[in-house]
Parts: structure tokens; sequence; C-alpha cells
């Protein structure tokens, strides 16, 4: 993930003196979106002289002076923040292997990239700091070697979990701090601000976090920005994950037979990419739940807004803020809101995300939603009903429905629903089913309670 430390780790191998020391040249490149002829030049700047001459050659020439110059030495190369397999190919006939100890250090957010590099042995992966090793961060940024506020620690500890182990955040929180006075009435008010104060200072963050995401294809944005939906710093079941997916019409590659199994490959290439936190992996190594951090979830949250893509209501307190009316997503719903109604007419997907709170006896003044025959997606598992509300029974596009309700039992018309895909009816009882389900022909997903007769 940006910002978890990779440059960081490498700078501190590339300065340390007995490096220094080891190898007779040392060479450090940020590659990103470099040219090829530009990590040439960067390259010959750390190794030779520089002079307008070389900088007036083509690629060609500056790539065998590169290999001329390296060979027979014992050389150290930094190529940090690699970011597509082709950066490695144009430049890696340049460093001569003559088995005299040299090394090539790169660092990169994907793991096609750094596999393709060197394929024979894993890659070092980054983790989260632990709760110690963030306080021990935050600590040492904050006071330098010398920590005479012992009654702050605990205090401290408290904001440094609240950077969830990410040294990009720590280091920002750990600058404001210092800029404080170190008291606890200080430092209490702060720990109750850290994620504003994170989200004041985002421009830092989210350069870095950005290009993650910008790198990332289409279909893989869409499914990026969708799971930014969830609620912060829950687990996300892959299975709803998928289903969802699908129902939005993310995976469209008519190539592909199973759908299902070609959206937990677009997962894994999130996790590759840094973007998605794997929570826990089944038996068979696949994923069963997954995460976003705070800081990409915010990011994804921003670019939701400025493409249009999603709605949040609850991130803005003006109606006329609510522009974007295609996907609605109430992050903690526990009703369906004023501020949505006019919106909620253009609405194809509706969201409410809260599972925690189970409201009975759905009003009817609250049945307007139900009503926009463009939906698409309809996720209400919040707000119970009494029985199944008979305007669903109209929305004719819908391809994924979840509901609760009181009284398990569903009306015979449910196969008007003809490009349903995903049906899940909460219940605590079993529930009477009719025979037309099975003129259902999209129907890939069931969920009926206890069971059903």
């Amino acid at each position: 993930m940006g910002g978890i430390g990779k440059s960081t780790l490498a700078r501190m191998v590339y300065d340390d003196p007995l490096i220094k020391y080891h190898f007779s040249i040392c060479a450090w490149i940020t590659v990103k979106d470099r040219q090829v002829k530009g990590l040439l030049i960067g390259l010959l700047d750390d190794i030779v002289e520089f002079t307008d001459e070389i900088h007036e050659k083509h690629s060609e020439q500056l790539a065998e002076m590169l290999y001329k110059r390296l060979r027979f030495n014992q050389y150290l190369i930094v190529l940090d923040d690699v970011w597509t397999t082709e950066n490695w190919d144009c430049i890696k006939r340049c460093f001569s292997d003559d088995r005299n100890g040299s090394r090539i250090l790169l660092t990169t957010r994907l793991m096609n990239v750094a596999l393709h590099a060197k394929s024979n042995s894993p890659p070092y992966c980054l983790r989260f700091l632990d709760s110690e090793e963030s306080w021990e961060l935050q600590r040492h940024k904050v006071f330098g070697s010398k920590h005479d506020h012992l009654e702050l620690e605990d205090i401290g500890k408290k904001i440094a979990e609240q950077c969830q182990g990410l040294p990009l955040t720590i280091l920002i929180i750990a600058g404001q701090l210092s800029k404080i006075q170190r008291t606890r009435i200080c430092w209490n008010t702060f720990a109750k601000t850290v994620s504003s104060i994170v989200t004041n200072e985002h421009e830092k963050c989210l350069d870095i976090l950005a290009l993650s995401y910008r790198n990332l294809p289409h279909h893989l944005k869409a499914c990026f920005i969708y799971m930014c939906g969830f609620l912060a710093q829950t687990e996300i079941r892959v299975q709803l994950l998928v289903r969802l997916w699908i129902a939005e019409g993310f995976l469209t590659n008519r190539k592909v037979k199973n759908l299902e199994k070609y959206a937990e490959e677009c997962l894994e290439d999130l996790v590759n990419c840094s973007l998605v936190i794997v929570k826990e992996r089944k038996s068979n190594g696949q994923i069963k739940s997954c995460a976003v951090h705070d800081l990409l979830q915010d990011l994804g949250l921003r670019e939701a807004q400025k493409e249009n893509f999603c709605c949040f209501p609850e991130l803005f307190t003006a109606d006329d803020t609510l522009h974007c009316g295609r996907r609605l997503n109430y992050l903690d719903a526990d009703s369906i809101k004023v501020p949505w109604k006019p919106l909620l007419p253009l609405s194809r997907t509706l969201l409410l995300s809260n599972h925690l709170i189970a409201l009975k006896g759905f009003t009817s003044q609250f049945y307007g939603p139900l009503l926009y025959k463009l939906l698409k997606v309809l996720h209400i598992l919040n707000i119970t009903f009494d029985c199944f509300p008979p305007q669903v029974l109209q929305l004719v596009h819908l391809r994924y429905l979840a509901l609760a309700v009181y009284e398990p039992e569903c009306p015979e018309l449910i196969s008007r629903l003809w490009n349903l895909q995903t049906f899940i009816l909460n219940t605590i009882q079993s529930v009477k089913l009719p025979e037309t389900v099975w003129e259902m022909e999209h129907l890939r997903h069931v969920c009926l309670g206890k069971g059903c007769f």
C-alpha cells in the first residue's frame, strides 16, 4: 500500500555507510511514469559526470553507455516505485550480471511487477505496524530520542492506534502533535479529532495513494469505489461483494462464463495492487473477507462524488449538494430520510448499509422508493417490513433484491422480476416459496431465512 514505508526502508539500506563502502557504484532512480530515456539519464546522473552531450544522446546510446559503465563493477541500483513490467523490461538489459555481488533493489505496489522482475523468490511484503510499533514511531517523531512525558503515553498510544498501522498517517499525525502543548488536556482534545486532522491533511496522503487508483483499468476502478461505500473498519464479505458487482454490471467480460470466479480474480487484482486488505482466507486460499483502509476509503468516496458514480447523502448537509442520483448509498441508515427524495426517481441502486438496527413497521410514507421502476439493486436489510411489499413486484429491472420481512411468505408474482439474479429474504422463520421461482431464468443465488418450502 502507498505510504507503508517501502521507499523509506529502501533509503535506509541505500544510505547505510557499510553499503556505500561495499559497492563501488550506487544509483537511485524513482521510476513512476518516466520514459526510457528519462530513466537512463536519471541513472547516469548518479554514476557519471553529467554533460549536455549525454542529454543529447538517444536511448540506445544511453543504454550502451550505462551498460559499459556498470560492467565488471560491483554496483547497487535502486529502482523505486515501479508501476509496469515494461519499466523493468526496457532497462534490465543495461545491468550486466558479472556474478560479482552486484544488486538491484526494486520497490513496487504491484505484485505482478515484483514477481516479473524476480520470479524465483517471493518479494518482501511490508505489513502494517502493530500498536506498539505505531506508538514507537509516533513517539520518536514527536519527542525525538528523549521521551520525558510519560504521563502522555496512554493517550499517545490511543492516538497512534487510530492511524491503523499506516506509517504515512502516523507521520502526519505526529507532525500535528508536535505543534501542540504537551499536556493531557491538549492531547485528549487532539485524540477526539484525529480523523478530521487526517482529512484536513489529505492532500499529502491522497497524492501518494491516488497513484494506485489512477493506474487501475476502468472496471477495477468501479469495483474499488463500490467497496468504499461499506462502513469504515468493517470486514466485507466477499460473497456479498461479488453478487453486488455482478448485479451492477461492472463485470461485463463476454469471454467469461463464470462471473463469480471472474469477480474473485478482480478482487485479487485489487489486493495485488495494494488497494484492498485481506482479512480472512478460506481453506482453499480464496478470499473470504476483506476491507479498505480508512485513507483509501476517503479517496474512494471523494472519487465517487467527483465522478458522479455514487452519492452518499450523509456526507453532505445541504440538499443542493446531492447532485448524483444513479446510485444512493446510506453508510449508516436507520430510515429513508427526506434529502433522498429528489434523487430517488433517478436511482438505479439503493443501499441501506447499517445492519445493526432492525426497525419494524415500515410505514406507508416510506414506500416511495419502492415505486421507482428503474431500480436494479435494492438492499434494505436494516428496516424490517411487516410483509413482502407488493410494490417491489413492479421493479422489473431488479437484478439484486435483499429485504427483511416478518411474514415469511413470498408472493407468486415474484416471477415478474425476470431479471433477478440474487434474491435475499431475511426472516426468522422458514419461507413459503411459490413454484413460479423456477420461471426466473437469471436467478443465480437465493438466501431465504432458515429455509424454504
